[in-house]
């Protein structure tokens, strides 16, 4: 059912509505560097650099389970940091963070391939000016994205030990955004979750009394009722 409906409505979507850049045009030339081994020997981190277009890369933290067995073949979890993150806020369990729990090192822990990658929106309003410029170019900041994640899974599923059928995307926050921007445009992605991207946007962008707003004037919200809840007053921001 999703197939055949989307067969008429995606390449409107991505045309349309995200852009649609043309395939890389670089040779992927990947870099890779030993980043940490766990002392009790459950995984290995690398971070990983590819070349998509000319100046633009992708990059990311891949994590391993060390008991893979020779010729073995795992599934791979895509795990998606949110608005201004870092691949190692889910793949780097020396960093803090309190809201991806680096949930990419629990996944190997279980025995799944995860791969942690960085998405441009980062920089407060930097990324919202490459948005900028991209629309007279009928394009956004998703369709450079796509390319990125296309190249990813290019090399992923280059990778001996990567059952290339089993690649799920997994995007907190604006991860999810991710996950219902890119997934639906990628052929390799076998599934796609979206998780705590679940604001109201309406009043997340455009109310100053909305307990989720981001135009709080200080560092707490205005002493009045939220559109949605009758009895906010003085919620943090």
């Amino acid at each position: 059912m999703y197939e055949s409906s989307a067969f008429f409505c995606a390449p409107y979507i991505w045309e349309e509505v995200i852009g649609r850049k043309p395939a890389a045009t670089m040779p992927p030339n990947p870099r890779t560097r030993l980043i940490y081994e766990t002392p009790d020997l459950t995984e290995y981190t690398e971070e990983v650099a590819l070349d998509v277009w000319p100046d633009v890369i992708a990059y990311g933290i891949l994590v391993l389970p060390k008991n893979l067995k020779p010729g073995e073949q795992r599934p791979v979890v895509v795990c998606q940091h949110g608005l201004e993150g870092h691949p190692s806020e889910a793949a780097d369990p020396r960093t803090s963070d309190g809201y991806m729990h680096h949930f990419a090192v629990k996944l190997a822990q279980e025995g799944f391939i995860t791969f942690a990658p960085q998405n441009p929106y980062i920089g407060r309003d930097n990324f919202r000016i490459i948005q900028r410029l991209a629309h007279p170019l009928e394009l956004s900041l998703f369709a450079f994205v796509i390319g990125q994640h296309e190249r990813v899974l290019e090399w992923l599923s280059g990778q001996r030990y990567v059952d290339a059928k089993q690649i799920a995307f997994y995007g907190i926050s604006y991860g999810g955004k991710t996950a219902v921007r890119v997934p639906p445009f990628v052929d390799r992605y076998a599934v796609s979750i979206c998780t705590a991207d679940f604001n109201e946007w309406v009043w997340k962008t455009t109310s100053v009394e909305s307990a989720t707003t981001f135009f709080c004037p200080n560092t707490t919200c205005m002493n009045s009722t939220s559109p949605t809840s009758s009895t906010t007053p003085n919620l943090p921001c």
